[in-house]
């Protein structure tokens, strides 16, 4: 396990560490939401134990609660580079935006056959539905941004969002009740 996390950690660390310092050129103010109503699951981070999995895992991405099915937005405008459908992501959708700037959507219900691989997509077209397809244990949308083939954390990009993982956690926005640690209401971030 030790060996795995170093290895893991030795490969991936000088990428994630080299695009994090781009995503100060990165300007999404003009992107739209890959969902409606965001709010965090599951954060960008290491996990000693995947939900699933029970390993040791880099966690490339956001997640995002979603309804099921609930629409999936391209973000900006862009060619669809890529659609699958394996074992960890399920359905997924990867659009590559120019610049070196590809967004991934994972573990969707439906891709849309307007979403063909080479297809033009445009800001706020759905391009699927969110679900429960690939390693997860409930419907969600994992988001990720890529630059230059490298994983950046998204969570800075978005600023203040509700969260359902950290109440007191410096990024997260109050837009929800919390009563004995049960969400009450999630109130939809306006961009």
């Amino acid at each position: 396990m030790l060996k795995f996390l170093a290895l893991a950690l030795a490969v991936a660390l000088p990428m994630m560490v080299n695009a994090q310092n781009k995503t100060q050129q990165l300007d999404i103010s003009k992107w739209h939401k890959p969902l409606a109503s965001l709010m965090i699951t599951d954060v960008f981070a290491y996990r000693e134990d995947h939900p699933t999995r029970h390993i040791p895992t880099l966690h490339y991405g956001l997640d995002f609660r979603s309804r099921f099915p609930e629409p999936v937005y391209a973000v900006d405008d862009g060619v669809i580079s890529g659609i699958n459908h394996g074992k960890l992501y399920g359905k997924i959708i990867e659009i590559d935006h120019g610049n070196g700037i590809k967004t991934r959507y994972a573990h969707l219900s439906k891709i849309l056959s307007t979403s063909a691989s080479g297809s033009t997509v445009t800001r706020g077209q759905i391009i699927g539905y969110s679900g429960d397809t690939g390693s997860v244990t409930w419907a969600h949308l994992h988001f990720e941004i890529h630059i230059n083939n490298a994983p950046i954390d998204p969570f800075p990009l978005y600023g203040k969002l509700p969260c359902k993982w950290d109440v007191n956690h410096p990024m997260c926005s109050a837009h929800y009740a919390q009563e004995n640690g049960v969400l009450l209401e999630v109130v939809p971030v306006s961009k």
